[in-house]
């Protein structure tokens, strides 16, 4: 799944150094160790609808405040979000 997600995007930016890892750990630790030496950590926000879009989950927002490299929050798309609400 993470593959097939992911190689259009490579496809369309070769130049980008992509390194997808599968980890059996908390999020939290898992992300805050793989973002070290990191330009770049890229995480999904849940979408749970309602008023929540304004606010961030647990992880999106330890990383947010705990990672140390730039982060980037994605949302998911738009039919995702109406269907969790």
């Amino acid at each position: 799944m993470l593959d097939r997600t992911v190689h259009p995007w490579h496809r369309r930016y070769p130049k980008v150094r992509v390194q997808i890892s599968l980890r059996v750990e908390r999020p939290r630790e898992a992300l805050l160790d793989a973002a070290a030496g990191a330009d770049l950590l890229v995480v999904g926000d849940r979408g749970t609808g309602g008023v929540e879009p304004l606010l961030l989950g647990a992880t999106s927002s330890a990383m947010l405040h705990h990672a140390p490299c730039t982060v980037a929050i994605v949302p998911p798309p738009r039919d995702a979000a109406q269907r969790a609400a």
